[in-house]
């Protein structure tokens, strides 16, 4: 599979676009009925990451997603991971953090054996589309994300059976991705 970047202008109803393959460079033309991204679908031997190469960590353990009721006190066990989001609302208190195990308790529901590709950063919160690029690579290969945003950068968290998908589909689009 083929990585390429891609930068595009429109000029005289024309959208060029410059695709760079291992510093070769190929340019494309095509009529401005349709989107740029609608274009790349005939070229389905090349995966594309619109934004740029990004450098990604994945973390070394396994998460869960937890949902507490509302009015819940922070779990006790939070101290104990190297990484945790809480997230309070009207609705519902939902943790991420390593994975535990509890006490059955109806009041908790748990989704487990998820993975965090941590993207590099600090990224500006000016940034626009990164989320949205990743989502897009990720989708195309069926893989699902829960993301988590932070100031400095953000989370993407892959369930374990899909880890290494994930990882195949990142490095492919010209990522590079280090491990804890």
């Amino acid at each position: 599979m083929k990585t390429a970047k891609a930068f595009t202008e429109s000029h005289n109803n024309r959208a060029i676009i410059l695709l760079i393959f291992n510093n070769e460079t190929e340019i494309f033309i095509k009529f401005a009925t349709g989107s740029v991204r609608h274009f790349f679908q005939f070229f389905t031997n090349i995966d594309i990451c619109f934004s740029m190469n990004l450098g990604f960590t994945l973390l070394k353990d396994t998460y869960s997603i937890y949902r507490f009721d509302a009015g819940s006190p922070f779990p006790y066990w939070l101290d104990n991971s190297d990484f945790y989001s809480v997230t309070k609302t009207h609705d519902e208190l939902s943790v991420v953090s390593k994975q535990v195990e509890i006490k059955h308790d109806d009041r908790i529901r748990a989704d487990r054996n998820w993975r965090i590709i941590k993207i590099n950063g600090p990224l500006q919160l000016s940034q626009v589309g990164i989320i949205a690029d990743i989502s897009e690579l990720l989708k195309r290969n069926e893989i699902p994300i829960f993301e988590i945003s932070t100031f400095d950068t953000d989370y993407i968290l892959i369930r374990a059976d899909d880890l290494e998908k994930a990882v195949k589909a990142l490095a492919d689009a010209g990522n590079i991705i280090s491990r804890e």
